[in-house]
């Protein structure tokens, strides 16, 4: 039969009969392993083959031939590439409950595993406040987020991806208004962390705050370069270092936004309505 089964081994051209594909879905579709198996292990079907083999290791023979008919997936060839796809989606505002008439221009942009940005497009809004993009050729392992920015704030929706079944990705954005009132912003979580270490005390501060109006909170001036939440620290706090939760309250990574001010430190950051985790460390004597 073969290396691969298709019945072109070495000594077929010189048989008297087809010694058959094994590779045919059709072959194996009208014949059981048992059948085979009895062909093997009958004297008067195969007379020339001279071999001392065990039945079990005769049925994982059967076993083995049969998935010569198999077909079969590389995982690691890379995925099909869409020949078109479509990315949509309409503009809410969340702070009086309706669509975004304005004509700002919707930004989408395509990320790599890596998530490097390997493609921009943009489009207006239309009165409905909605957007739309038109690909072709597209990797399925891409992953897509559109951007829009109102009243200087940039807001976005969520990731997605297109697929074979499903090349058409709804990906709606939610903006808010801005709002200079500091009552919306609330603490809803505070814990501390002591460490006491020979003649100083380390102390870590992790705060759960939350956003209870359906606006953008851009601190009390409305510039938020001044300041929106405000930290202070005790007097004598040595080696402060601020970060902000990742995706959960165990994951932290830099918040290099946190500015001093004249009463003590404050984030830069907007605080749309949603909860959000910060980490304060420092050392006092």
């Amino acid at each position: 039969h073969g290396e691969g089964g298709f019945g072109d081994g070495p000594e077929a051209a010189s048989l008297d009969a087809d010694p058959g594909d094994l590779t045919s879905l059709d072959y194996w579709f009208n014949t059981s392993n048992q059948a085979v198996f009895e062909i093997l292990t009958s004297p008067d079907r195969i007379l020339d083959h001279q071999y001392d083999i065990s039945d079990d290791d005769l049925w994982s023979v059967v076993d083995y031939v049969r998935t010569f008919s198999y077909g079969y997936i590389d995982a690691l060839a890379p995925m099909r590439p869409l020949e078109s796809a479509s990315i949509s989606g309409q503009v809410f505002n969340g702070t009086t409950g309706s669509i975004l008439d304005s004509e700002a221009t919707a930004l989408l942009r395509a990320f790599t595993q890596d998530l490097e940005i390997t493609l921009t497009m943009s489009d207006t809004l239309d009165a409905e406040g909605r957007f739309n993009f038109a690909l072709t050729d597209v990797p399925q392992d891409w992953f897509f987020r559109v951007g829009l920015t109102y009243n200087d704030v940039e807001f976005g929706s969520d990731f997605g991806q297109v697929t074979l079944d499903q090349p058409d990705l709804d990906l709606p954005i939610t903006v808010f208004e801005k709002t200079v009132d500091p009552s919306s912003i609330t603490v809803q979580q505070m814990h501390l962390i002591l460490v006491f270490d020979q003649n100083q005390v380390v102390v870590n501060e992790l705060y759960v705050v939350g956003n209870d109006e359906a606006a953008v909170f851009a601190g009390e001036t409305g510039d938020p370069n001044e300041g929106t939440f405000k930290i202070t620290v005790p007097n004598g706090a040595e080696q402060l270092s601020f970060q902000r939760g990742f995706g959960s309250v165990d994951s932290f990574i830099p918040a290099n936004e946190v500015i001093q001010t004249d009463s003590g430190w404050a984030d830069t950051r907007r605080w749309f309505n949603y909860f959000a985790a910060g980490k304060l460390r420092h050392h006092q004597r």
